[in-house]
């Protein structure tokens, strides 16, 4: 657009007339409400006004190298920040929001995004991806949105690689956390289907045997296993042979979850109607009710009296999802 009067420093070259100084200066203030907006007669003691800049091309920011203050929006180096500031301790807030609304009537598949780009070998500007945010239903009170994050592959257009949704009720997120010790790749396969949980699981064997004369249940030893599950059931299996040096004595196996006892719930026991002859225990427990994280499972076992023993035994905590 023309502005409908130039600035111009050199001029007036010099005069006494009064009306060349007032034609300079109106021919500014026509020039300052042209560029910014501002309408005419506008009062500038008003704390705030609309600025409609339609005839500003371009903002260039100064870099004053200075954080800007609340409310401002500036440069310091080479990044551009507004910041807000205010006496918040524990809650997220959202200074900078982007609205794209519409004159027409909304419908699925309506959204909002934000392109990213920088520079390749053959484009400038090159892009480099864009975030969108795209509603699925706009129905009134039911509306669901979705995340979509689009990429370039092969020199083509960006294009949607990942999207993002949810079912799950009010106050339901899903946590994405890891504690890799080296840079991991995870390729999903080309189907279609849920992809379910890893279950923690963990097995011991041993041949070499051990012994023990408590009457109390007391832990065999290193048959213990620790486990981080997802907080799913957790199935224990046991397997071993067994003996007691005096006959018509016995052998009592049980489990231990945490620290606690199973007797109430499972027993294995093995009977020597021959002294010290071998015979074969297997026990087996579900475990339900454990919150995710870290649990402890131990083969615990006593005998009725003298000496029992264990060898060629087997112990595994397998989590089911």
């Amino acid at each position: 657009m023309a502005l409908p009067t130039s600035i111009d420093s050199t001029t007036p070259a010099g005069s006494a007339s009064p009306s060349l100084g007032d034609d300079q200066f109106r021919a500014l203030k026509l020039a300052v409400e042209d560029i910014l907006g501002i309408p005419d007669a506008t009062s500038i003691t008003q704390a705030a006004f609309d600025i409609d800049a339609g005839g500003l091309a371009q903002v260039i920011f100064y870099d004053p190298a200075v954080e800007p203050a609340s409310g401002e929006l500036g440069r310091n180096g080479s990044t551009l920040k507004f910041r807000i500031e205010d006496s918040r301790t524990a809650t997220t807030i959202r200074p900078f929001a982007v609205a794209a609304t519409t004159s027409g009537t909304p419908a699925a598949s309506i959204g909002v995004g934000m392109l990213w780009q920088a520079e390749s070998g053959d484009e400038t500007p090159s892009d480099f991806g864009a975030v969108d945010f795209v509603a699925s239903d706009v129905t009134a009170g039911s509306e669901d949105t979705y995340a979509s994050i689009l990429l370039r592959v092969a020199g083509r257009d960006l294009d949607e690689k990942y999207r993002f949704s949810s079912t799950a009720g009010s106050g339901f997120a899903a946590l994405f956390t890891h504690a890799i010790t080296a840079d991991r790749t995870y390729t999903l396969p080309d189907a279609t289907g849920t992809i379910g949980l890893l279950p923690a699981s963990d097995f011991y064997s041993q041949v070499s045997g051990i012994t023990t004369t408590s009457t109390s249940y007391t832990d065999a030893t290193s048959h213990t296993i620790t486990i981080t599950t997802s907080g799913g059931k957790v199935l224990l299996n046991f397997s071993a042979t067994t003996s007691n040096d005096t006959l018509n004595q016995n052998n009592f196996f049980t489990f231990a979850v945490d620290a606690v006892d199973q007797d109430a719930a499972v027993i294995a026991r093995a009977d020597a109607h021959v002294a010290t002859s071998k015979q074969v225990v297997s026990m087996v427990q579900l475990v339900t009710g454990l919150a995710a994280g870290s649990h402890t499972f131990k083969v615990r076992w006593k005998v009725s009296a003298n000496t029992g023993s264990l060898t060629y035994s087997q112990f595994a905590a397998t989590e089911i999802l």
